[in-house]
C-alpha cells in the first residue's frame, strides 16, 4: 500500500494480519522494506518512510516482539492507527470481519474436505 500525503511524504505499509513471525522472516520482511523504500523513493519526488501494520494488534510492543524486535516502534502501526491515517472506520471494518468470520470457516471447511484423503482422515479422528 502507498500512502501519499500533502507534506510530499510517501508511506510504504506492509499490511499484516498477526503480530508473531518467524525470526527469519522477520528481518527479511524488514530488509525488503528498507531496500524497497530506499530505491523507490530515489524515483519519486517524496520523503519515503516505511511501516509494518498488524491490524489485529492493538500494542505496538507486542508487534515489536512478534517482529522479534527487528523493527524499530517508529515503523510501526496499529489497525486502528493504519484506519485513522486512511480516515477509515476502524471499528466498522472489525465488525464487518467478525460478522463474516462464520461464513469464512465454513467456506475453509467445506473446501477442506473436497481435499483427496482429508475427509476420510476427519471423520476418523472424530470417532476417537
Amino acid at each position: 500500500m502507498f500512502l501519499v500525503q500533502k507534506r510530499r511524504i510517501c508511506s510504504v505499509i506492509e499490511l499484516k494480519d498477526g503480530d508473531a513471525f518467524d525470526t527469519k522472516k522477520s528481518e527479511v520482511e524488514k530488509d525488503h522494506l528498507e531496500h524497497f523504500t530506499q530505491k523507490f523513493g530515489t524515483q519519486i519526488p517524496f520523503t519515503t518512510q516505511y511501516y509494518v501494520c498488524c491490524f489485529n494488534q492493538n500494542d505496538k510492543e507486542q508487534i515489536k516482539i512478534g517482529f522479534k524486535n527487528k523493527l524499530n516502534e517508529e515503523h510501526i502501526l496499529t489497525g486502528r492507527e493504519l484506519c485513522d491515517l486512511l480516515k477509515i472506520d476502524y471499528g466498522k471494518i472489525v465488525r464487518t470481519r467478525q460478522a463474516d468470520a462464520e461464513s469464512n470457516l465454513r467456506y475453509f471447511l467445506e473446501e477442506l474436505i473436497k481435499i483427496e484423503g482429508v475427509r476420510e482422515k476427519l471423520i476418523k479422528s472424530l470417532r476417537v
